[in-house]
């Protein structure tokens, strides 16, 4: 019996296929306003045996990857170009089929670009909105991951102490804090712009980014705030006491983004820290 790891129970479990031996499998492809890196090629390599290796064992398995063809990164491209945002899109597009086909990566059955799928997206969303699973902020709308009972509660949980404990220190958070997993956070009262607190914690090993807060007198490109989220550390594992140990990382890296030895520090602790909760189903 061939078994997956679980990422919600954190456990081995068989592979029960809804029907029969029929498997359908959606991985996120690549957002093409750039070359592939190395990242992509590990990540497609790894679907791409994992496939193989289903259909060794007698699993139908039908393999769908999206290209994600309209993204403010391939505008923004677009005009640095002074072209438009099809010409972007369809010669990285390109690049990346011609990478995969060169590692062999040949497993996809189909490759499906947003652009063609616009009425099915709207769609999906305005179900989403209307029974109650999705919310808007100033940047677009998300999933409510509170309607996913254990893993959202934690998640919720973790967020209330991030924002918490961030307050305490002199953060000043738009719309009162959060109600999800969500927290939008003016680093200008610490002398610093969004710009600058993503780059300073990116060296710090904490993943951000940057975000315009509401009558941001900035620009979207360097404005006033960053976002952040709880799902991934809580996919981890970690609970309130890391969210203690994030924030206090998250200001220190802001004050000292300047000071490498000090970034380089933080990124340390974090690392230890990290090593007591991996990445499920990654040793």
């Amino acid at each position: 019996m061939l078994k997956v790891y679980n990422t919600l129970t954190r456990k081995l479990e068989n592979l029960k296929p809804i029907n029969d031996k029929k498997i359908n499998l959606f991985v996120c492809g690549p957002t093409v306003y750039d070359f592939s890196h190395l990242g992509h090629a590990k990540t497609y390599i790894q679907f791409d045996i994992i496939v193989k290796y289903l259909r060794y064992k007698g699993y139908k398995t039908f393999y769908l990857q999206n290209i994600t063809d309209i993204d403010d990164k391939i505008i923004k491209k677009a005009n640095e170009e002074n072209t438009d945002w099809k010409t972007i899109s369809r010669r990285y597009e390109q690049t990346y089929l011609e990478d995969m086909k060169n590692l062999d990566v040949n497993s996809v059955n189909k490759y499906a670009r947003a652009t063609d799928h616009i009425p099915q997206i709207i769609s999906q969303v305005k179900r989403l909105i209307k029974k109650g699973y999705a919310y808007k902020i100033s940047d677009g709308y998300y999933f409510d991951l509170s309607k996913f009972k254990e893993y959202g509660k934690q998640i919720m949980k973790n967020a209330k102490v991030l924002e918490k404990e961030l307050r305490e220190l002199g953060y000043k958070l738009m719309f009162g804090g959060t109600d999800n997993h969500l927290l939008l956070i003016d680093v200008s009262g610490k002398n610093a712009t969004g710009k600058e607190a993503e780059k300073a914690l990116d060296k710090a090993g904490i993943t951000v980014n940057k975000n315009m807060i509401p009558n941001d007198p900035r620009s979207p490109m360097d404005p006033s705030g960053i976002r952040i989220g709880t799902p991934a550390m809580t996919t981890r594992g970690m609970k309130e006491p890391e969210m203690v140990k994030v924030a206090k990382w998250i200001d220190r890296a802001i004050l000292a983004k300047n000071d490498e030895a000090e970034l380089a520090k933080i990124k340390d602790e974090v690392k230890e820290l990290c090593k007591g909760f991996p990445v499920p189903g990654i040793k």
